[in-house]
């Protein structure tokens, strides 16, 4: 995907569904169905022959091969929009889940489960699972300080203005009052 300069690609979480968005057209020649199909094209061959290299990313089109073993096991195809200006996918949760007002943190796999680098961009590994936490934290409590959560999560104030920030340029936690005694809450994202 082209990304127009100065925006970000943003991921938007649903009771029943996760839209993500790239502020750009598809490459030129490329279409969805190139992606189903296991084609893909790189813009920068350099770059992506050094992230394979060091195993940071796997061999080109097999994205769809794994979507497709998730669908055997019951996810619904996700939707892939590359016509405008802005590509969207969409993901919806495994059937099992259907009709349950369970936040998607809360469901099998958590937020980040099964997309790679996380659903809006929120890190990996530890950095996920801590990022993954502090949501979880907010949901149960319905709001808290910096200080409340880094307390209750045993992580350093630095690190959690870290995550705070991610969070809320991704549109998953809003910030209410003055800096210095702000109250983190859940983002409404109905």
């Amino acid at each position: 995907m082209w990304e127009k300069s100065g925006e970000t690609i943003k991921a938007f979480v649903y009771d029943d569904r996760i839209e993500i968005r790239n502020p750009g057209p598809m490459l030129p020649g490329t279409t969805t169905d190139d992606i189903r199909e296991g084609r893909s094209k790189i813009r920068n061959r350099g770059i992506a022959g050094v992230l394979r290299r060091i195993r940071y990313m796997e061999r080109f089109g097999t994205a769809w091969e794994k979507i497709g073993q998730e669908v055997d096991r019951g996810y619904p195809e996700p939707l892939l929009d590359g016509d405008g200006p802005v590509f969207t996918a969409t993901i919806w949760p495994h059937s099992s889940f259907a009709g349950l007002r369970l936040p998607l943190s809360r469901q099998s796999g958590s937020v980040n489960g099964g997309v790679n680098g996380g659903v809006a961009d929120l890190g990996r590994g530890n950095v996920a699972r801590r990022r993954q936490a502090v949501l979880e934290e907010l949901t149960s409590a319905g709001g808290l300080s910096a200080r409340e959560l880094s307390e209750r999560l045993e992580v350093g104030s630095r690190t959690l203005e870290r995550d705070l920030s991610v969070l809320r340029e991704a549109g998953l936690v809003l910030r209410e009052g003055p800096p210095k005694t702000s109250i983190y809450r859940p983002a409404n994202t109905e």
